[in-house]
């Protein structure tokens, strides 16, 4: 026979879990991710004719077990678990299934931290203002019965209002407004002594001007009123002497002139208007 007619040996695996095909009966199952010692080895006959089928393959066919599993295994694929049927598999789970767990058991950790830290200080709240709400009434209670006397017993008084202090009118002024008051009182006497000067030298002119002086600085003064009231009756007097003189000048009656002149300069010694008229009837 020859060599053409020698077939050669494929070396495969098939998955003892999920029956799938092995590439390398040394290497771990592709499908279900089953650990190398899981897969059998399907080993080929040296030599066959043509035409021939391996012993114990059916139908002839290398790629198929001479024994199929007894539980066929699902695909790893479809995500479904074989640990109920096979549970001596020793399959480690990818290295994400731990970082999740992880994950899962940081994230539990700080809920349950956050939990209590909240827990915590409701209480801590809680009590702060049970505390306080039970020391309140105690110091009302403890304030009423130092204070609450008992006037069952006292002899009913009348009520007396409070006296107020009364403000007296001539009440100190500050410093300033002290000085300014004897300044001005000052002046008023310089005023009116003044007045008293005019009318005694039967100045009308120097009286009226201490006069209206004292009265600019106090209008309601009695003995400026009063001085008043007798500078404008010589006035009057002297306005009527100079009257009477100017109609004698008219009618060239010097003499007439001359006394009632005098007689107005008599009254006012400060009237030039008297001291024209005496000196004019002269001539």
């Amino acid at each position: 026979m020859d060599e053409q007619g020698v077939l050669t040996p494929i070396v495969t695996g098939t998955c003892a879990r999920c029956g799938g095909k092995v590439l390398r009966p040394d290497s771990s199952c592709p499908h279900c991710g089953a650990p190398a010692r899981l897969v059998v080895s399907d080993r080929a006959p040296a030599a066959a004719k043509p035409g021939s089928s391996v012993h114990g393959a059916p139908h002839g066919r290398v790629d198929v077990p001479p024994y199929p599993p007894l539980w066929p295994r699902q695909n790893a694929s479809s995500g479904a678990s074989n640990d109920a049927v096979y549970p001596d598999d020793e399959v480690c789970p990818p290295p994400h299934c731990d970082t999740g767990r992880r994950r899962m058991k940081k994230g539990a950790a700080l809920t349950l931290g956050v939990a209590f830290v909240l827990v915590c200080g409701s209480g801590l709240l809680y009590w702060i203002q049970n505390h306080e709400t039970h020391k309140e009434p105690t110091r009302t209670i403890a304030a009423r019965g130092m204070v609450t006397p008992n006037y069952s017993n006292r002899p009913a008084q009348a009520t007396t209002m409070p006296q107020v202090p009364t403000v007296a009118a001539n009440s100190e002024a500050p410093p300033s407004d002290k000085v300014s008051a004897d300044k001005n009182q000052k002046s008023i006497q310089l005023a009116l002594a003044r007045a008293h000067d005019g009318l005694g030298k039967n100045n009308l002119q120097l009286a009226r001007s201490g006069i209206f002086w004292a009265l600019s600085l106090q209008p309601d003064n009695p003995e400026a009123l009063r001085l008043k009231q007798d500078l404008l009756s010589r006035e009057r007097a002297r306005n009527a002497a100079l009257k009477a003189a100017r109609g004698c000048v008219v009618q060239e009656r010097a003499m007439c002139a001359w006394q009632n002149a005098n007689t107005a300069l008599s009254i006012d010694s400060s009237s030039n208007e008297a001291k024209g008229l005496v000196a004019r009837s002269m001539h």
